[in-house]
């Protein structure tokens, strides 16, 4: 299956590769995304039901921890966390442990 995303302006292409169970499916796109910002274009960032607005700056909804672009999960867990609160939290002897949401 050929998949064609287009908003905008902004133009990408993709084939399903494989489908697997519970709905999940491999995609290849036709070419690298992740250094430019065609997918923020043609993407919205994912919200809990609460949040019921849209967001007008995506990066607000961004935790201080965030390492790389691409999770599909909306952290709203970690929104209050700052950068002083996590090297205080280290200070006192808190372990942090990292992990990527892709």
């Amino acid at each position: 299956m050929r998949l064609i995303l287009e908003r905008d302006g902004v133009h990408i292409e993709a084939v399903v590769e494989e489908v697997r169970e519970e709905s999940q499916r491999v995609i290849r796109f036709s070419e690298p995304l992740m250094e430019d910002n065609r997918l923020d274009a043609l993407g919205e960032t994912p919200l809990p039901p609460y949040i019921t607005h849209t967001l007008e700056n995506p990066e607000r909804y961004q935790t201080v921890y965030s390492h790389s672009k691409g999770s599909a999960a909306a952290p709203t867990a970690g929104l209050h966390l700052t950068g002083d609160l996590l090297i205080e939290l280290q200070r006192i002897g808190v372990k942090l442990a990292y992990c990527t949401l892709h």
